[in-house]
């Protein structure tokens, strides 16, 4: 039996409103339905032909459609991110449902933005999609794709905003000349007192997300949607130092609270935004089985196939345990865990400026600590969850601005035996400031044995009229083993940059000790049956 070739077609894909949104579709030449995969960028077709094998598909039993949203590349109309994605992608979804070729089923894929815009259509379960299967990607976009904890995410938002700007779209060829100078010359443009000024003049899409309070005028992720009423299969793949990671696991979360758990899998892994499927993330090597290459990508591709034939997909999630170095199964994350609470106190740092509190144990009496946060000489961020160009690199990096003066570290004794803390980290502490806006950064560091600190964790709460009271510091969800000998550091400072803008200079006091209520949350997995993950592929 001869196998039948493949053919590669383009089509115009008409919005309600009259827009025209270029589509590649490729499928083997036959009369036989099949179930339609479609991805939409704002990237290029073209980046989406080089990164997936759509031939393979295609022999696969899937009609793969790959399309420019509006206003990107080759469609016609005006790109509005976020919010345009929710009626677009419906209309493409019915689109592709009703192709003569289709067998009406449609699944959606796609990473970052792309799996952004699986969520936008999912949101009112237009009829025919069956399955999203987003990566590296959130649902939520005022927080953690404009901001974080109230802060702009200025050194992702210049990075990802001025190459829209650039390329991709029509537009002024001077301003686009402008915008690839302002984006190359990345530091000097963070720095800039009119660094988002030059974000909205090279991309006027950026405007709304600065002009909302809470960074976007999409509508929320919520309660309401159909999507968390009714449930839809969703195959949620990110990692631990991605970006988006948080908004994937609230995502995940709602789901299965809503009660469509045994509908949601979950794959968390050691990568960041750019090396899903890699071995190492910033200074760390994890092994080749951190990958998880011989194992996720046709797990997804099953995943994808049983929802669009209506049977029943695989649940559950698996998460990559950091110093440990193995993944980890459950029926759910986060695991049952006990939170451990570390109290802060003043320590040496209460007589010695270049001294530190400490961690655990007893707190001391209560005392105030401060520093004086300087605009023009922020602390600079190391690693963490970012998405800047040059050398900054995303993951857990060596961080060595704890010897700065403005920056407070707390620090307990070393480990007597490892510890693993799987789930969400806070802190929470007494916090004043001079200026009627301030943030309080606070990151978790692994000291080993020779002293050097290993960023795992980061997170920033801007406060206005900081008064004193108490302000909590949602640092994110981890599955890490800090091992024997190891020391747990916490830093508390007023920036962390690029990663976020910056707040005027002036004080900044925080108060630790007994009964001031300053202390950082761990999740402990104390003792579990979880055991590491079998290396077969398909195995569960």
């Amino acid at each position: 039996m001869s196998i039948p070739r493949i053919v590669v077609e383009d089509a115009t894909v008409p919005t309600r409103d009259g827009a025209l949104l270029a589509s590649d579709i490729v499928r083997l030449d036959d009369d036989e339905r099949r179930p339609v995969l479609l991805m939409r960028t704002p990237y290029g077709r073209a980046a989406l032909r080089a990164g997936h094998d759509t031939v393979a598909l295609a022999r696969a039993g899937w009609v793969v459609v790959l399309q420019d949203v509006r206003g990107r590349w080759d469609s016609t109309g005006d790109f509005a991110p976020f919010g345009q994605e929710i009626g677009d992608g419906q209309d493409a979804v019915a689109w592709c449902a009703a192709q003569p070729w289709s067998s009406g089923d449609v699944v959606m894929g796609g990473a970052s933005y792309d799996g952004l815009t699986a969520w936008m259509a999912a949101r009112e379960l237009p009829p025919g999609l069956r399955a999203i299967a987003p990566i590296v990607s959130s649902p939520e976009t005022a927080d953690p794709w404009i901001r974080r904890g109230g802060a702009v995410n200025l050194g992702f938002l210049l990075n990802w905003g001025l190459g829209l700007g650039i390329m991709g779209s029509p537009g002024d060829a001077d301003v686009k000349a402008q915008g690839s100078a302002w984006h190359s010359d990345f530091r000097e443009t963070a720095r800039s007192a009119d660094a988002l000024e030059r974000l909205t003049t090279t991309f006027p899409g950026a405007r709304p997300w600065l002009d909302e309070p809470t960074g976007d005028a999409t509508p929320a992720f919520d309660a309401e949607l159909p999507l968390l009423a009714d449930g839809l299969p969703i195959f949620h793949l990110t990692g631990w130092h991605d970006i988006f990671v948080e908004g994937a696991i609230r995502a995940y979360r709602a789901m299965c609270e809503a009660g469509h758990a045994g509908r949601q899998r979950l794959v968390i892994g050691p990568w960041t935004h750019g090396t899903v499927y890699g071995t190492s993330a910033g200074a760390e090597e994890y092994g080749t089985e951190a990958s998880g290459w011989m194992r996720f990508p046709a797990e997804r591709m099953e995943f994808l196939r049983a929802a669009a034939s209506g049977e029943q997909v695989r649940s559950g999630a698996s998460v990559w345990v950091m110093g440990a170095n193995h993944w980890l199964e459950m029926d759910e994350w986060p695991p049952p865990a006990t939170v451990r609470t570390l109290s802060l106190g003043a320590g040496t740092r209460a007589h010695d400026p270049a001294g530190a509190g400490t961690l655990g144990g007893d707190p001391g009496a209560a005392t105030e600590l401060g520093w004086q946060h300087d605009a023009s000489d922020p602390v600079p961020a190391r690693g963490g969850r970012t998405l800047h160009p040059g050398t900054d690199i995303a993951g857990p990096v060596d961080d060595d601005t704890t010897k700065r003066g403005d920056v407070l570290s707390f620090e307990g004794e070393p480990l007597t035996e490892a510890l693993t803390i799987a789930g969400a980290v806070e802190v929470r502490v007494p916090f004043a400031a001079s200026t009627a806006t301030a943030d309080l950064v606070a990151k978790l560091l692994d000291v080993r044995p020779d002293g050097t600190a290993r960023a795992v964790l980061d997170g920033v709460t801007r406060v206005t009229a900081a008064d004193g009271g108490t302000v909590s510091v949602a640092l994110g969800n981890t599955a890490r083993e800090f091992a024997a000998g190891h020391r747990i550091r916490l830093v508390l400072t007023g920036s962390n940059f690029p990663s976020y803008d910056l707040t005027p200079s002036g004080s900044r006091t925080v108060r630790v000790g007994e009964g001031s209520g300053a202390e950082l949350l761990l999740p402990v997995l104390e003792e579990t049956a979880f055991e590491p993950a079998a290396l077969d592929p398909l195995s569960g």
